[in-house]
């Protein structure tokens, strides 16, 4: 790469040896052989040519060049840092919100959104130091159309501080802390110079790219490049769309970063419906005027105006020449909106195709009142010749884990598994985006670049489709979208669709592959052939996500799976597309690929085959654990093989971090080591008391994890409970700690924490527990002073810590703490310990605490007070407070 740019600015020959394709599998094994291959090439080429021919040519420096040599650097610098941004994206692989976002921004009318924008509670969140926002609404009310306003105004403000991220129930990239980590990075990388180095070296330390981060890792390095970029704007929209096992992971988050800010500036601005769960974490950091119900009163003109717009602007309602029909239907439906959007979108879609004034009048008298019985009224109109067809639709849209687009779903309608053709191509829709016509109003096309999306028209359709409410309305459709029958019949067509591809084509991937590589690589103008079997990148990479779930109980899956394995290039290369950091050359055998993928049923019959445990049993076992497949690991481990490996232990590692109670007891009952070192907290128990799960600790330490062990960042468990605030594993450590001994420093460590970070029921439990505060407490106290914490300062002072009554007392004033300034003057400090702290109040202007001091010096010597007096008079006169020379 960096060779052609030199081609194209210096006159030279230059040789280079290739070493990889620089797709998915690329790597830096072949680097040395090929630089070997170029050095020798360059050798034998230079003994070949004639000196008397070198000395005819004119010098490099005579030939005169279209640019400088400094800028020539600055092109292959540029060069080497576009690569290198390239591989940092690949290896994030980071979510793309821009879709949603541009999708919501074609739905939104000038003007809207500016009751909100211009209220004093947006106005108040920017202005704030730390802000956060929660706006909630009912399903359907507009929530991330309002979302994409609200980041549209701050970009024109904010545009390299702006994050935002929208969680999404049709992407399973876009459902968990993890996903949305990736794609806030991936933006502040790009946005802002000053936190790219934080970046670049996490991606140096995990090998280039090799490796991946874990998502705690990912958590400290967003912290760092926000510290790093001081300011930050962050939108996340749909929180209620977040995978709810991983919500309450994401509300810590938020809550953790909204409580220890001092070193940067973030604005949180949510939106989510009204969950319980998001409620009860939002409430503990913000007070009720920083919450926002999207009610009806609120958007009502909003709607209005969306409905004005579509009645007398979409070519449906042109039809009524007549203003008195188009403000009928503005009425009507202005009337009944009562907040939702969702609900007039969809009685618009079916007005527009009434032809006549009686059906339009009748349509307008039997509106449906709610989303439920708009989506019952469109279920019960399907024609019964559109019904098994849109089932498959209404499947692979509801349980797919990514979006599928247009001419996927086309093919995947064209399988026909009770065929001996499994899949013809003679069988596809002529024309592909008549596939709306089996799910009208229930699915739409998503123009999303380079291929039309198909997706459910709302997330409230799909929990219509998924609850029992559909079975009352069509019972045949509530059927089919069963989890377990809609996996299965997925699988089915998934599997029949790889089945009929021939090996020539399989062959002829790899070359359309590199082919469309090198084309966007140099930009070039030629075209690539959009692929003849568009479904098959999807087949090959899902199909065991739905097959994990139907081999249990579907015979025909299990036969059809039996089939692909039979087809080694087949299942290899489906192996390949799934698994980035397997390699072109590497052996991949049929149970290696079952015990990644998680078909027990399969790495069951493939065992079974086996007399005694192999390399290729390690290998499998391996994934088996990479990929937290347990089930399939226990019949590794029954089979034979050993628990006592690096993987075992980083497994029980990974799942004390992430808090998998039963996986942790499963792996120590087969006698994986409690105490082993690794991972960023240094060893499962401080992995486990870093996240709070006091079960765990529990666990691990009782299967003979040591809590003297120092590890990670923190040095020891009990260092990072205290100052991750966990106040029962704190307590469990320290009953644990009385019976074994506290090794180190740890005991005082930890305290200095909690004390940090004002955690004062964990400062109250040390010191309960008998920690030597006359000889620890100093520090502890200072903190306090310092962060104006009055309860840990009364809790230290009152237990006997040594205090410098004069210094305390200029410290309090200094920064305004009145309550300390008169704890400390009831504690002890006299009239001669004042002089300081009333200078310092009376310079900034306190006229309370100048009160408190002057009224604690009284009696004392009086030469001593009116000096006191002069040097407060003067210091206020300095600090320009003339209304606290009347105290002086």
């Amino acid at each position: 790469m960096e060779a052609a740019g030199i081609m194209n600015q210096f006159p030279c020959l230059v040789i280079r040896g290739i070493c990889d394709y620089s797709d998915s599998h690329k790597n830096k094994k072949w680097q040395g052989y090929a630089a070997m291959a170029a050095a020798a090439y360059a050798k034998d080429l230079l003994a070949r040519i004639s000196p008397r021919k070198v000395e005819a040519e004119k010098k490099a420096i005579e030939i005169p060049v279209e640019k400088k040599i400094d800028e020539l650097h600055a092109n292959i610098s540029h060069s080497i840092s576009t690569e290198k941004q390239q591989d940092i994206y690949r290896w994030l692989s980071p979510p793309d919100s821009s879709t949603n976002y541009n999708a919501a921004i074609k739905e939104q009318l000038q003007g809207s959104g500016l009751w909100f924008i211009e209220s004093s509670e947006f106005s108040e969140w920017k202005r704030q130091r730390n802000s956060l926002l929660w706006l909630h609404g009912i399903p359907g009310c507009g929530k991330t159309i309002l979302s994409s306003i609200i980041i549209t105004h701050l970009k024109h403000i904010y545009s390299n501080q702006l994050l935002y991220f929208y969680f999404d129930y049709k992407d399973v990239d876009k459902q968990s802390l993890e996903g949305m980590l990736r794609g806030l990075i991936s933006q502040l990388y790009y946005r802002s110079r000053r936190s790219s180095g934080v970046l670049e070296s996490f991606f140096a330390s995990y090998h280039d790219g090799k490796d991946q981060p874990t998502c705690q890792s990912l958590r400290m390095t967003f912290l760092s490049m926000a510290e790093k970029t001081g300011e930050i704007w962050l939108v996340l929209d749909a929180l209620d769309e977040c995978n709810r096992e991983k919500r309450k992971e994401l509300m810590l988050w938020i809550n953790e970063i909204n409580a220890c800010s001092e070193e940067r500036n973030i604005h949180f601005l949510i939106t989510s419906r009204s969950e319980a769960d998001i409620e009860s974490e939002v409430r503990k950091c913000i007070t009720a005027s920083w919450i926002i119900s999207i009610g009806s009163e609120l958007i009502s003109e909003d709607i209005n105006a969306y409905i004005k717009c579509r009645v007398t602007g979409d070519t449906e309602f042109s039809r009524w020449k007549s203003r008195v029909e188009q403000t009928e239907i503005e009425d009507v439906l202005t009337r009944k909106a009562n907040g939702m959007f969702r609900w007039a979108k969809c009685q618009l879609d079916v007005l527009g195709n009434c032809l006549d004034p009686d059906s339009l009048h009748n349509a307008l008298g039997s509106l449906p009142e709610t989303l439920d019985e708009t989506y019952a009224r469109i279920i019960r109109n399907m024609p019964n010749i559109y019904k098994k067809k849109a089932i498959r639709i209404l499947q692979f849209l509801t349980y797919s884990p990514r979006p599928v687009e247009v001419v996927e779903i086309v093919d995947a309608l064209a399988v026909d598994t009770d065929e001996k053709t499994y899949f013809d191509s003679s069988r596809r829709m002529p024309c592909p985006n008549e596939v709306l016509h089996y799910c009208s109003g229930l699915v739409v096309i998503s123009s999303q670049k380079p291929n039309p999306v198909l997706q459910l028209a709302h997330l409230s359709v799909r929990e219509y489709l998924t609850s029992d409410r559909l079975g009352v309305v069509d019972l045949q459709i509530s059927r089919g979208l069963q989890e377990v029958d809609a996996k299965t019949s997925m699988a089915k067509i998934c599997i029949a669709y790889l089945l009929s591809l021939s090996s020539a084509y399989l062959l002829s991937l790899r070359s359309a592959y590199l082919l469309s590589l090198s084309s966007a690589f140099y930009d070039s103008p030629a075209k690539v052939e959009s692929p003849p079997f568009p479904f098959f990148q999807y087949c090959a990479n899902y199909w065991t996500t739905f097959a994990r779930t139907a081999e249990e109980v579907d015979e025909r899956v299990r036969c059809l799976i039996l089939q692909l394995f039979d087809n080694e290039r087949l299942y290899k290369y489906c192996c390949g597309e799934q698994f980035f950091y397997l390699s072109e050359n590497e052996t991949v055998s049929a149970l290696r690929y079952a015990s990644a993928v998680g078909l027990r049923v399969q790495v069951e019959r493939f065992l079974s085959q086996k007399v005694d445990v192999d390399s290729d049993c390690v290998i499998a076992a391996s994934e088996a654990l990479r990929q937290s497949h347990w089930g399939i690991v226990e019949l590794f481990l029954n089979k034979g093989v050993r628990a006592d490996t690096k993987e075992m232990a980083l497994a029980l590692y990974q799942e004390s971090l992430d808090g998998c109670y039963q996986t942790v007891k499963f792996l120590l009952q087969r006698g994986v080591d409690a105490g082993r070192a690794g991972g960023f907290y240094g060893n499962p128990l401080a992995a486990a008391s870093s996240q709070g799960h006091l079960s765990i600790v529990k666990l691990l330490l009782d299967y003979g994890a040591d809590l003297n062990v120092p590890s990670g960042p923190w040095a020891y468990p009990l260092c990072v409970a205290s100052f991750k605030g966990h106040y029962d594993v704190v307590e469990l450590l320290l009953d644990r700690g009385v019976k074994i001994g506290l090794q180190g420093s740890q005991l005082h460590d930890a305290f200095m924490m909690a004390c940090r970070r004002y955690f004062w029921d964990i400062v109250r439990l040390f010191v309960d527990r008998g920690l030597d505060v006359k000889a620890h407490g100093g520090g502890g106290l200072t903190i306090a002073l310092n962060g104006g914490n009055y309860s840990i300062f009364k809790l230290l002072l009152d237990r006997g810590a040594y205090i410098n009554h004069s210094a305390a007392l200029h410290a309090a004033a200094e920064k305004g703490n009145q309550d300390i300034v008169e704890l400390l003057l009831n504690s002890g400090a006299g009239p001669w310990n004042t002089t300081e702290a009333l200078s310092a109040a009376s310079f900034n202007g306190d006229r309370n605490i100048v009160r408190m001091l002057l009224d604690a010096a009284q009696g004392s010597n009086t030469d001593d007070n009116d000096s006191r007096g002069s040097l407060a008079l003067y210091t206020a006169s300095v600090g320009g407070h003339r209304d606290v020379w009347s105290y002086s």
